[in-house]
């Protein structure tokens, strides 16, 4: 623990030897509770990190809070590489592919250069940003949505154009990339509210409801297209229907993780396991 020292509105708070939760987190750091400043903007909120005194585990003990950055580093760190870094190979990829998936047309360059310009763009004012210029920071990411909008419009426009038939992966792709588009809505909602599960939220849509269903459906898609370009007589295996049970399994772990049903997860990943294992086997050259 940490030494004890008298604190005005001194509180009683969970046993913090164990994760606390945003929820505990931002009511230990509500206003009424502690002091909390705002930029003169009225829009971007401080953060505080409370030192909590552990020593007596039956009374944890708010000793002082510390200003810090906007968005913390692990949680910037998350941000950028989930909706920015990654997404511009994705994007670039996809806006390649699914005219091919489709046969349509394709694309031209000056349909790839307003994705490019905003996350691109957005991902290297986010980073100036991170060094002290909190302008840039916000201008960062707003530009990386107007990409991301952008991206998203012209793959939804090839969906809509396809008329014949309806490519599944295509659906599932564009599917993940909404997903994406909810959880930078989460991300400007925190900047405005400072409500710290709103962070929590956006991150967890990165993770498993954005790059998760990317990774898979892609997988599923181009690992038997590969196969059989290199391995003679290969039968590639790539059922539909994985991509339906795969989505189910991934929004209820994703659920479980929006509501810390941390003892539960094993109901979405051990089947998901199996899954993925009987995919791999019955792929395997």
């Amino acid at each position: 623990g940490g030494i004890r020292a008298p604190v005005p509105g001194r509180r009683r708070v969970r046993d913090l030897r164990h994760e606390a939760s945003p929820d505990e987190i931002q009511q230990l750091l509500e206003p009424r509770n502690v002091a909390v400043e705002r930029h003169r903007s009225g829009a971007q909120p401080l953060n505080f990190i409370g030192m909590v005194d552990t020593s007596d585990p039956s009374d944890p003990t708010l000793v002082s809070v510390f200003p810090y950055p906007e968005i913390p580093a692990g949680w910037m760190h998350a941000l950028v590489m989930q909706y920015q870094v990654l997404p511009t190979f994705m994007f670039g990829f996809l806006l390649t592919v699914f005219p091919r998936w489709m046969g349509l047309p394709a694309l031209t360059r000056w349909h790839y250069l307003p994705v490019g310009l905003g996350l691109l763009g957005g991902q290297a004012l986010t980073l100036v940003g991170l060094f002290g210029v909190q302008h840039l920071l916000f201008l960062g990411l707003l530009q990386t949505l107007a990409g991301w909008i952008a991206g998203f419009a012209l793959l939804l426009n090839l969906l809509w154009r396809e008329r014949n038939q309806t490519t599944w992966h295509a659906v599932s792709c564009v599917a993940a990339l909404g997903m994406g588009l909810v959880g930078l809505g989460l991300v400007f909602a925190y900047l405005y509210t400072g409500n710290l599960r709103l962070m929590f939220a956006a991150i967890k849509f990165g993770s498993f409801g954005l790059l998760l269903p990317i990774y898979f459906t892609v997988a599923h898609r181009m690992f038997p297209f590969f196969a059989g370009n290199v391995v003679k007589d290969y039968q590639p295996w790539r059922p539909l229907a994985l991509l339906g049970v795969f989505w189910s399994l991934d929004m209820l772990h994703l659920g479980l993780e929006l509501i810390h049903g941390y003892a539960w997860l094993w109901l979405a990943d051990l089947p998901m396991l199996a899954l993925t294992g009987i995919w791999l086997w019955r792929s395997w050259p």
